[in-house]
């Protein structure tokens, strides 16, 4: 199917980034089985913060739902807040839902799909019931991108008030 978008949310200021990472890996955790969670990418160099997931998220049996997700925070320099080690700089979050159709799954016979490309089955599902299937699934991975951002700024906003 592909990309449904992409939702991004910057922010300048004092910000935990331990915090936002761990809540941020825990949103996804609840969703996805932690096997289909994928750390693609981390590094911390104290005053640069990079992470990149992959976290795919099962629907079906002919449907999954991808989040790519990436932090970013520049410039960040240590500050005390509170009796607490916080961080002053800018961050930024991203999230890509893409919805993925008739995926290959591992099982014990090795790779499977759920319909054989361009077999009858697949003909008759994509005419009969896919398109209104696929709105919703678009709707949900796009509310869902949207509650993790939504999140990420509810955090933020806390520690800007610290």
């Amino acid at each position: 199917m592909g990309s449904l978008g992409v939702s991004t949310y910057r922010f300048r200021g004092v910000f935990d980034y331990e915090l936002l990472y761990q809540e941020g890996r825990k949103f996804f955790l609840n969703i996805v089985d932690p096997p289909d969670f994928n750390e693609k990418k981390y590094k911390d160099k104290g005053h640069h913060f990079e992470a990149k997931w992959d976290a795919k998220q099962r629907v079906d049996a002919y449907h999954r739902i991808i989040y790519k997700v990436e932090y970013k925070a520049i410039d960040m320099k240590k500050v005390q807040k509170n009796g607490k080690t916080l961080y002053e700089g800018k961050i930024r979050f991203y999230v890509e839902p893409i919805l993925d159709e008739n995926y290959e799954m591992s099982g014990p016979g090795g790779k499977t799909q759920v319909f054989k490309e361009n077999s009858i089955f697949h003909k008759l599902y994509k005419r009969i019931t896919r398109r209104e299937r696929e709105e919703d699934l678009e709707g949900v991975a796009i509310r869902t991108g949207q509650a993790f951002i939504d999140k990420m700024k509810e955090i933020c906003g806390a520690q800007a008030r610290l």
